[in-house]
């Protein structure tokens, strides 16, 4: 029998992560750990089926912790926004929200690959068009100001 002394490990009720059984929130997906804790299984090392708070059943060999898909609260939620992801891309951070827009399940593959090509490709015009206007409105000027001050000596 198995005591609250013995139970080292505790599996996440929402992503069927294992994890510290002193852990009040899950460090994968962010849930808070209020339920009643499911331990782990010292010798195999998971339970032998759980229930998250999804609906979804899994069983360690169908879906280890860490080939689970991102879900929870908070931060994985918004990430899988396909509005949130495009203003990433477009808006906030260009080529950074890339593997953001790959670890998304709201878009397909091809999708995905048309949208890489077409953040990479904007990227280079803006890079292109700021030393565009760099060159054009302010060095332009200063090599003409010297210019003037050097036939002036």
């Amino acid at each position: 029998m198995t005591t609250a002394q013995d139970i080292e490990k505790i599996v996440c009720p929402c992503c069927v992560a294992v994890i510290d059984v002193q852990d009040n929130f899950c460090r994968y997906c962010g849930a808070a750990l209020n339920e009643a804790p499911v331990p782990v299984d010292k010798a195999a090392g998971v339970p032998s089926e759980v229930v998250p708070s999804n609906g979804l059943s899994y069983t360690p060999s169908t879906a280890p912790a860490a080939n689970l898909p991102i879900q929870g609260t908070g931060l994985s939620n918004w990430m899988q926004s396909r509005t949130a992801v495009l203003l990433a891309l477009f808006v906030v951070l260009g080529p950074l929200a890339i593997p953001m827009l790959w670890r998304s399940d709201r878009f397909s593959t091809a999708a995905k690959i048309v949208l890489t090509v077409l953040v990479l490709v904007l990227t280079v015009v803006v890079v292109w068009l700021i030393g565009y206007v760099l060159s054009v409105y302010i060095l332009e000027p200063i090599r003409q100001l010297h210019e003037q001050m050097q036939e002036m000596r």
